[in-house]
């Protein structure tokens, strides 16, 4: 009996811890105090590597590091930083330094430098509207997220089992949402970050990856191994989904041998009637 209630305890425990970081994730760039829960961030290095030197020097607005998250966005220079919210979420860094560069029009920065690298930014040709309205499919998920939390919390305190069917459906839901959450945040990721590393070029992931997106990872690893049950699902789907590709590849391989092995060759014959 006692060992069933510090189970119990430990699943609210592992709900609640969960259901704090989400809002952190939520709340990520809102304002100073959210500013280390960011998303993305955008140093000098990267803005180098994509755009020139040239590009990073000619405005003296273009901060250390762009923080960018689901609720606002923050410069960050020489440690000072400064954030402003913003919704619904976006996470295009671009609109920034394009707004930096806008307002370097009046401290003598060289126009033409200045206007070649706005011309950089819009010619990657990247979506900022679709990557947008994922975005915001990321911050309704994780508001879903939220909800389940709190009704697997709220099923716990009625419920006997910690590893209740009752328990299992809605944390086994938050987990499907976690990695879809994931799948579109590396979405985002790829287009407002990857489009503009040009080809042959490297940049570090572990700097453009934010808190925010560790954090995102860790929930969702929490959320795997909150009931053995959800943890046995978990493990299976991992191991399915190759043994799925390899058997799909096998397949196809397959039938195209059976196609050159069962090729048909087909004889004529010519019947000469006798007289």
């Amino acid at each position: 009996m006692l060992h069933a209630a510090k189970l119990k305890k430990n699943c609210k425990v592992l709900a609640q811890t969960i259901f704090a970081v989400t809002i952190c994730i939520l709340a990520s760039c809102r304002a100073v105090s959210e500013s280390k829960y960011s998303l993305i961030n955008i140093d000098r290095v990267f803005l180098t590597t994509a755009f020139g030197e040239d590009c990073v020097n000619t405005s003296i607005h273009i901060p250390d590091v762009y923080k960018i998250g689901l609720s606002g966005a923050c410069r960050v220079t020489d440690g000072d930083v400064k954030c402003e919210s913003h919704l619904p979420p976006s996470l295009n860094w671009a609109r920034l330094l394009e707004a930096d560069y806008e307002a370097s029009n009046t401290t003598g920065s060289q126009p033409d430098i200045r206007e070649k690298c706005i011309e950089l930014i819009h010619d990657r040709g990247v979506n900022h509207a679709f990557n947008d309205r994922l975005a915001v499919a990321m911050l309704a998920l994780l508001v879903i997220s939220i909800i389940l939390n709190i009704s697997q919390l709220a099923i716990a305190l009625f419920n006997e089992s910690a590893f209740g069917i009752l328990i299992f459906v809605p944390a086994f839901l938050d987990e499907v949402i976690l990695v879809v959450c994931l799948g579109l945040y590396l979405g985002i990721n790829n287009h407002e970050v990857g489009e503009y590393i040009p080809d042959g070029q490297r940049v570090s992931d572990m700097a453009i990856l934010g808190v925010g997106f560790w954090m995102l990872l860790a929930i969702f690893c929490v959320r795997a191994i909150s009931s053995p049950a959800l943890f046995v699902v978990t493990v299976i789907i991992i191991v399915s989904i190759p043994i799925a590709i390899i058997s799909l590849l096998l397949c196809l391989c397959g039938g195209q041998s059976t196609v050159v092995a069962g090729t048909s060759y087909v004889v004529h014959v010519v019947y000469i009637p006798t007289p």
